[in-house]
């Protein structure tokens, strides 16, 4: 029987042919896109939105990889990935252009906004997007959905030192303005929401897969007995690697750690108790189904993690190496187990964080 937890691929290094047998029907997803997509602006929670906008995305690229009579339709929205990234990597500059940091800082910082924005106007050529998705997906032959995610996983990789850069000012004038940075219990919901539909229209959902086929791929199973010992060992390792590479960065590196239990404090203080678990939930719940449950099957485990550490760009260098630490754990949890095993001891972990800070 095979392993739930491996993909298999057929002889030419593509996705498998679609499990889900009918006619391809992108209504559905449509109707998502829309209506998810148009509601998440109306209450002003744009990340939902974006999120929705990129699932939607996913979904049409495997159907154009199935049917090439999808392909001109694909073509026609597609180019908003590169163009969105470069929009951001140019606001990122013209931030940093103005900001008050050290000279060399805001030239390291323009310089790889730069970069990102000379790759993501690169990677609209095909031969290099191509190239691109080839060699971060090795095992894998280029495809409208791999090229899409390596247009997505380049900006992600780039974007962390501009990002990183200008937080912390962005950070005071939000802490200035009575603003937090998890947004409150809707902004949780929206970044769940988010994440699990763009891991829907990653794998294909309703377009390759079925709901079952679906579940397989990313990783979802139901939590066995025996499952409660991987999760108590797991959240003992999260607990020992973070707290020996805390003590090793207060001990090396102070001003990092204490600018980084600043940006802790700042996500945990004002949460009720309830904002709390949900805290766990959208964080266990999105970003394992995102990252381990679609992404790691594709890239592996080490520059899954390595990705799931540049995206927390609010923390510090040595801050981010810590996360990749944990990550390479949740990694490791889901290729031994399942993403649902990893989901639990993501969620139980950052849940007991949230309230250490608080107590």
């Amino acid at each position: 029987m095979r392993d739930p937890n491996q993909d298999v691929l057929d002889e030419t290094g593509r996705e498998p042919p679609p499990e889900f047998h009918r006619p391809l029907d992108l209504r559905p997803w449509l109707a998502i896109v829309v209506l998810a997509g148009a509601g998440a602006l109306v209450v002003g929670q744009t990340e939902l939105a974006v999120l929705t906008a990129l699932a939607g995305l996913f979904a049409l690229a495997h159907a154009a990889d199935l049917d090439d009579r999808r392909a001109a339709v694909y073509a026609a929205v597609a180019w908003a990935v590169p163009a969105g990234s470069m929009t951001m990597f140019a606001s990122l500059a013209w931030v940093l252009s103005r900001s008050d940091l050290p000279p060399a800082e805001r030239l390291v910082g323009t310089i790889m906004a730069a970069l990102g924005i000379a790759a993501s106007l690169a990677s609209i050529w095909r031969p290099i997007a191509h190239d691109l998705a080839r060699t971060l997906f090795s095992d894998f032959s280029s495809s409208r959905v791999t090229r899409l995610a390596a247009r997505l996983a380049i900006v992600g990789s780039l974007i962390s030192v501009p990002a990183g850069l200008v937080f912390p000012n962005a950070a005071e004038e939000l802490a200035r303005s009575g603003g937090s940075l998890v947004g409150g219990a809707a902004s949780l919901w929206s970044n769940l929401i988010g994440l699990v539909m763009l891991a829907l229209g990653a794998v294909g959902f309703l377009v390759r897969r079925d709901p079952r086929a679906t579940c397989e791929r990313l990783g979802l199973t139901a939590l066995r007995p025996h499952d409660a010992i991987t999760i108590l060992l797991g959240v003992a390792a999260l607990v020992a690697v973070n707290a020996g590479a805390e003590w090793m960065q207060r001990q090396w590196f102070p001003a990092l750690w204490a600018s980084d239990q600043r940006v802790n404090q700042m996500i945990a203080s004002g949460l009720s108790r309830s904002e709390i678990l949900l805290l766990g939930l959208s964080a266990g719940i999105g970003e394992e189904i995102a990252l381990r449950g679609a992404l790691q099957p594709r890239r592996g485990v080490f520059r899954t993690s390595v990705l799931f550490a540049l995206l927390h760009v609010q923390y510090s260098w040595f801050g981010m190496a810590i996360i990749a630490l944990l990550g390479l754990t949740l990694g490791w949890i889901r290729k031994r187990s399942s993403t649902s095993v990893a989901i639990t001891v993501h969620g139980l972990y950052d849940v007991a964080a949230v309230l250490t800070l608080n107590a």
